[in-house]
């Protein structure tokens, strides 16, 4: 409904939790656990991190860890959190975890349409006017807690989808494929099904989901927009995995 909305003209902006929101949010889960580990979206993509740090100066008991990535990438990092808390590892552990798990979460999305975009403040109008003219459709990788322009596909839907996945599992072994998010925004299910078989081709997961993207990423990439969001194999899993098989 959102996307319709601003696809008439209007605008739509995302906005963080501010301070007393986030203090608020704190008390009440302290009500429910003895400590709390808040994982936030990367730092530089939103005041959330900010705003959420100043409201843990509040508790003693609560720490605030920017998670370098957001939309499902940050659900990987909660979900890797959880599996940790789950099996009795040391906040420690689990802070310490989630800041080497940055450099590992894959975070890219391609953009159909830049007009959301521009209408954000995230690109400027002669380059959203560049892309419509050559039919370019940037590649939004994150990368030390910011967004940024990976790569540039040219093309319709089909072909620029194709080669977005073939690109981004390219190097397929160093891939951990236990999970992937197909987070998507304003596509039809026959447009999500593609993508969906794309990656059965050059990468089968275990366990896919198909996810449709908040109403904050969503208005701020458009409609016609998804991304593929998974972990690389890295010693911070294996090392964890290995320590719960022992103590098992």
């Amino acid at each position: 409904e959102l996307l319709e909305h601003m696809e008439t003209g209007k605008k739509g902006y995302s906005q963080p939790p501010d301070v007393e929101d986030y203090e608020k949010f704190f008390a009440k889960k302290l009500t429910e656990a003895q400590y709390v580990i808040h994982i936030t979206m990367a730092k530089h993509t939103s005041m959330g991190y900010h705003n959420a740090l100043e409201a843990a100066k509040s508790f003693e008991n609560v720490t605030v860890v920017d998670s370098g990535h957001l939309s499902s990438s940050l659900g990987l990092s909660v979900l890797y959190a959880a599996s940790m808390a789950e099996k009795h590892a040391s906040r420690a552990d689990i802070i310490k975890t989630i800041k080497k798990l940055r450099r590992y979460i894959s975070s890219a999305f391609i953009i159909d349409s830049t007009h959301m975009m521009c209408q954000a403040g995230q690109i400027s109008k002669k380059v959203q006017i560049l892309c419509d003219a050559l039919l370019l459709h940037p590649v939004i990788v994150l990368k030390n807690s910011r967004m940024v322009v990976g790569s540039m596909e040219m093309g319709n839907f089909t072909h620029v989808a194709k080669r977005y996945v073939r690109k981004v599992f390219m190097n397929a072994k160093n891939i951990d494929r236990r999970i992937l998010f197909i987070t998507y925004a304003g596509m039809d299910s026959q447009s999500v099904h593609y993508i969906q078989e794309l990656v059965k081709q050059y990468c089968p997961f275990e366990r896919v989901y198909l996810q449709k993207a908040s109403s904050a990423i969503a208005c701020n990439c458009g409609p016609g927009s998804f991304g593929l969001l998974f972990m690389k194999k890295n010693d911070a899993i294996i090392s964890f995995s290995e320590a719960s098989k022992t103590e098992a």
